[in-house]
């Protein structure tokens, strides 16, 4: 009886392992800029998103991540995609919103050191679009 119960606990067990990776939430794609970085640094992935924000409809969690080691004088953040598009950008210096104009949206000028989020949305509560990351100093 014993051994039935420890075999049913632990075939209990190794199933909730086995489900609870495919449960964990995604993790934003981690970008290091600094020095010597190669450019432009290009990413892709998908707009839009269930929770409802003042700049549109976003994933949960960032689609991106920025380390910025120093502060850059010139740079630039730009998302390609299609009608709709919105970038939000969540930083030292507050939250930023940029809606898309032709399907482009970008944040150029100055970025101080330290560590944003970059959420890539649509004002479409159903839009769900590929989109194109690029970042570059030029």
């Amino acid at each position: 009886m014993k051994t039935n119960r420890f075999f049913s606990i632990l075939t209990a067990s190794l199933a909730i392992v086995t489900i609870v990776p495919w449960a964990a939430p995604a993790r934003a794609d981690l970008i290091a800029l600094g020095p010597g970085m190669s450019e432009p640094v290009l990413r892709s992935g998908t707009a839009g998103g269930s929770t409802s924000t003042s700049c549109g409809f976003v994933a949960g969690a960032p689609n991106h991540r920025l380390a910025v080691g120093q502060d850059f004088g010139s740079l630039r953040v730009k998302v390609q995609g299609g009608d709709g598009l919105t970038l939000l950008v969540v930083g030292p210096s507050g939250q930023f919103c940029i809606p898309a104009a032709n399907g482009v949206a970008e944040m150029p000028g100055y970025w101080s050191a330290g560590n944003y989020e970059i959420f890539v949305g649509d004002r479409n509560p159903s839009g769900r679009q590929p989109y194109q990351l690029s970042i570059s100093t030029n």
